[in-house]
């Protein structure tokens, strides 16, 4: 079976969308999927895919589709081409928030086979548009990339701050905490990002793929309120943390967080993510 691969985010320099799309496709050959092709964003919406060959379109939605910013735009060009292609085609990994939808929107978006939502305050939403077929939440690929043997003992006292957002960097910048970003020039690898981790006790973040790593790390999460839901939605879902509004908040909330239960949604995870690869199969 050989799938195209829309929303290709490996090229951004970030370790948690690199390491989303090497999950994608490692989960995908253990599942007898080979993907063919794959493209980013921007050479969707300059109309620059071809699907020639695939026998299915995987969409990585990930964090993309909220409020109707324009990086949802490439959305609808893949689901236009795919129909008058007629290419089944499947939306996974996806963030779902915000969006309001044109009646030709609406019609594309209910001709996926199936949809998979990383949290269930997406998938609330996503019933409202979604009326034809499946939709169910399976936690973020991000938690397929790696065996859980990656915590180690803390080796520094403290916490680490990853900021996302230019509201965390503000509010830390007079402060000078122990600073790690996941986004730069020369990005670290996965593997070497988590074991800087886990150098320390605890992770402030507003970033929602640093709280998936510091949770597969066995690291306490003291999370930010990110740009939509998805934060909130895996602190619900998962019951591992709490998400406040300032980083005083989440200073001041010790103990305020699950290890256990972030270690517990992790190894779901990952069965639910072959489970979603199962059903994939089944859409041809």
């Amino acid at each position: 079976m050989k799938a195209a691969l829309v929303n290709d985010t490996s090229g951004e320099r970030h370790v948690g969308c690199n390491a989303v799309i090497a999950a994608i496709r490692g989960v995908a050959a253990m599942h007898g999927i080979e993907i063919i092709k794959s493209y980013t964003r921007s050479e969707i919406i300059n109309d620059a895919c071809y699907f020639t060959g695939a026998d299915i379109i995987i969409i990585n939605g990930e964090g993309s589709l909220h409020h109707g910013t324009p990086n949802s735009a490439f959305l609808w060009t893949v689901l236009n081409h795919a129909q008058m292609n007629n290419i089944p085609t499947v939306l996974i990994n996806t963030v779902w928030d915000g969006m309001e939808l044109d009646d030709r929107q609406l019609e594309l978006l209910n001709t996926l086979e199936l949809v998979s939502c990383r949290e269930s305050k997406s998938l609330y939403q996503i019933y409202d548009v979604y009326k034809e077929r499946m939709a169910w939440v399976t936690p973020d690929m991000i938690f397929a990339h790696h065996p859980r043997d990656i915590s180690a003992a803390p080796q520094k006292e403290g916490l680490v701050y990853c900021p996302g957002s230019g509201k965390l960097t503000a509010q830390i910048a007079q402060r000078k905490p122990n600073i790690l970003i996941q986004r730069h020039t020369g990005a670290p690898s996965f593997e070497e990002f988590c074991s800087e981790l886990t150098n320390y006790d605890g992770v402030v973040t507003d970033r929602f793929h640093t709280c998936c790593i510091a949770m597969m790390c066995g690291l306490p999460v003291y999370a930010l309120k990110a740009n939509c839901h998805k934060v909130d939605g895996l602190a619900e879902d998962s019951q591992a943390f709490n998400v406040y509004e300032t980083v005083e908040m989440a200073e001041n909330a010790p103990g305020d967080t699950s290890i256990d239960a972030g270690l517990a949604y992790v190894d779901m995870a990952r069965e639910e993510i072959h489970e979603l690869f199962y059903a994939i199969k089944e859409c041809v």
